[in-house]
C-alpha cells in the first residue's frame, strides 16, 4: 500500500475510533454529570493535574522513540518497558507518600486515599504504553483503535454503575484504572511482543537520546494544558474548576477526535520521510488543510450551540460552563495548526527547539490566566484567545523552519477550509437571529437539533459544490463515495 493510502487508512481508523469514543464518552459524560456534581469532577481534575504530569515522566518519551527510530529490535522494546516500569514504581511510591501533605494542602482528607489509588496507574501503564508503541510503529492503527475503544467503553460502563451506587468521585478514579487494565488485556490478543525485564546499554542510548527530548517536550505540553486548571483550583475552588473543565473538555473533543489521529499518523509518516523534504512539506500542508476542513466546523457550531447544549444535555447546574465554551471555540483554528506542527518537529527531531517553545507557551498561558482571573473563569477563557493564537503562529514558524517551507504555505493551506467555515459561521448567525425573531428562546431541543442538522447540511453542500483549490480532490473523493452509495 502506498504511503498516502496507508496514511489515509490509518487516520480514518483513528478518527473512527475518536468519533466512536466521542459518542460513547458523550453519553457516559452526560449520565455522570447527572449523577455527580461539579465539585466531584473538580476533585478528579485536581488529582489529574499532578498525576498526569507524572504519567508523562513515567512514559519517558520511550514510546515515541520506539515509533520514530529507523530500526527497532526486541531488546529496544524490553528496555523501554523496563525503564518505564522502574520509573512508574518510583512514582507510585512517591505519590503514595505525598498523599498526606497533598490532602493537607487542599484541606480535604479525601484527597489522600484518592491520590494513593490513582497512583496505581503508574504500575499498569508501562505495559500498555509499550504495546501501543508497537501498534503505532507497525501502523496497526485499526487494532489500536479497537483496543482503545474497548477499554474506554467497558470502563465507562463501570464508572456509571459505581456513580449510580453513590460512589461519587471514586467512580471516576476507579473506572480510569479499570480502563487501563482492560486495554492491556485486549492488546495482548493483538500484540505479539513477549516483553521481559532487560536493560540493554546500546538500546538505552538509542532510545534515550530521542526519548529524553520528547519527554521534556511532553512535560511542557502537559503543563501548558493544565496551567488554567491549576490556577483556577487554587483561586476559585473545585466548583468553578469543575465547570471550567467541562467547557475545556468539550472544547478538546474535536482536537482529540481528529487532531490526535492526524498527529499520530503524520508523525509516523514524516518519520519515514525524514530524508525527503519535498514530500514532507507536501504532507504537512495537506495535513493542515484536512485537519482544518474537518475540525474547524465543529468549533464554529459549538460557538452557537454551547448554551443550549450545556443546559439541555448536562442540566442547569452546568449552565455557567456555556460561556467559557463559546469563548474557547474561538481558538479552534489555533488547534488546527498546533498539532500538525508538533508532529513535524517531533518527526524531524527538532525537540530542543520545541522544548524552548513549550516553555515560552507555558509562561504566556500563565500570564494570560493570571490577568484573566480578575474576571473569573470567563476572564481566563478570554485570555486564552490571544495566547493560543500566538502559540499557533510560533509552532508553525518552528515547523516551517524545520522543513525549509515558506510563510505563504500557511494561508495557502488554510484558505479554502477557512472560507468554508466563514460561510458556515454567517449561515448559523443568520439562522440563530431568525429563530430568535420568530420563535423566541434558543434553549430548546428543537433549536439544538435544528441548528446542528442545518450546520451539517449547509457545510456539506458548500464543501461539495464549491470547487475550492486545495480541497478540490477531497470534495471529489466524497462525491464519488456518495455516488457509489446512492
Amino acid at each position: 500500500m502506498a504511503l498516502q493510502d496507508s496514511l489515509r487508512s490509518g487516520t480514518t481508523w483513528l478518527i473512527t475510533k475518536g468519533t466512536g469514543s466521542f459518542a460513547v464518552q458523550f453519553v457516559f459524560g452526560v449520565i455522570l454529570a447527572r449523577l455527580l456534581v461539579p465539585e466531584e469532577f473538580g476533585m478528579m481534575v485536581t488529582i489529574q493535574i499532578f498525576t498526569g504530569l507524572a504519567t508523562v515522566v513515567a512514559v519517558g518519551g520511550m514510546s515515541k522513540a520506539l515509533v520514530q527510530a529507523r530500526e527497532v529490535e526486541q531488546r529496544h522494546y524490553n528496555t523501554a518497558f523496563t525503564l518505564q516500569l522502574l520509573i512508574g514504581t518510583g512514582l507510585f511510591l512517591l505519590f503514595y507518600l505525598l498523599a498526606w501533605p497533598f490532602a493537607a494542602w487542599y484541606d480535604d482528607p479525601l484527597y489522600r486515599p484518592l491520590l494513593q489509588t490513582a497512583a496505581v496507574g503508574f504500575l499498569l501503564r508501562p505495559l500498555m504504553n509499550t504495546q501501543a508503541a508497537w501498534m503505532h510503529r507497525e501502523m496497526r492503527f485499526k487494532a489500536f483503535a479497537l483496543v482503545s475503544f474497548g477499554g474506554m467503553f467497558l470502563s465507562g460502563l463501570a464508572g456509571i454503575a459505581m456513580a449510580w451506587h453513590g460512589m461519587g468521585v471514586w467512580s471516576l478514579v476507579l473506572s480510569g484504572l479499570l480502563g487501563t487494565f482492560i486495554q492491556i488485556l485486549l492488546s495482548k490478543r493483538v500484540v505479539r511482543l513477549p516483553l521481559t525485564l532487560q536493560l540493554d546499554r546500546r538500546a538505552v542510548g538509542d532510545l534515550g537520546r530521542y526519548g529524553v527530548r520528547i519527554q521534556a517536550n511532553n512535560v511542557a505540553f502537559h503543563i501548558n494544558r493544565q496551567v488554567e486548571n491549576f490556577l483556577i483550583s487554587r483561586t476559585l475552588g473545585e466548583h468553578f474548576l469543575g465547570l471550567y473543565n467541562k467547557a475545556g473538555s468539550l472544547f478538546q473533543i474535536p482536537a482529540e477526535m481528529i487532531g490526535t489521529p492526524a498527529y499520530a499518523t503524520t508523525f509516523r509518516a514524516l518519520s519515514k520521510l525524514q530524508d525527503n523534504a519535498d514530500q514532507s512539506r507536501w504532507l504537512y500542508r495537506r495535513t493542515l488543510s484536512l485537519v482544518t476542513l474537518y475540525m474547524l466546523p465543529i468549533y464554529v457550531s459549538l460557538f452557537w450551540l454551547a448554551p443550549a447544549f450545556i443546559t439541555l444535555v448536562y442540566g442547569p447546574n452546568w449552565s455557567p460552563a456555556a460561556l467559557p465554551l463559546q469563548i474557547l471555540s474561538l481558538i479552534g483554528l489555533s488547534q488546527c495548526i498546533i498539532r500538525p506542527s508538533r508532529a513535524v518537529t517531533a518527526a524531524r527531531n527538532w525537540l530542543g527547539r520545541e522544548l524552548a517553545l513549550q516553555v515560552e507557551s507555558a509562561l504566556v498561558i500563565a500570564v494570560g490566566c493570571l490577568i484573566g482571573l480578575r474576571w473569573g473563569m470567563v476572564g481566563v477563557a478570554w485570555a486564552m484567545v490571544p495566547c493560543q493564537a500566538w502559540i499557533a503562529l510560533r509552532f508553525f514558524a518552528l515547523a516551517r523552519r524545520s522543513l525549509d517551507a515558506r510563510w505563504s504555505d500557511l494561508p495557502a493551506a488554510l484558505a479554502a477550509p477557512v472560507l468554508l467555515n466563514l460561510l458556515l459561521f454567517g449561515f448559523l448567525a443568520g439562522l440563530d437571529g431568525l429563530w430568535q425573531q420568530q420563535l423566541g428562546s434558543t434553549l430548546s431541543w428543537p433549536y439544538l437539533f435544528g441548528m446542528a442538522a442545518a450546520a451539517v447540511l449547509f457545510y456539506l453542500l458548500v464543501f461539495l459544490a464549491l470547487p475550492l483549490a486545495g480541497i478540490r480532490d477531497e470534495a471529489q473523493r466524497w462525491r464519488r463515495w456518495l455516488l457509489r452509495r446512492g
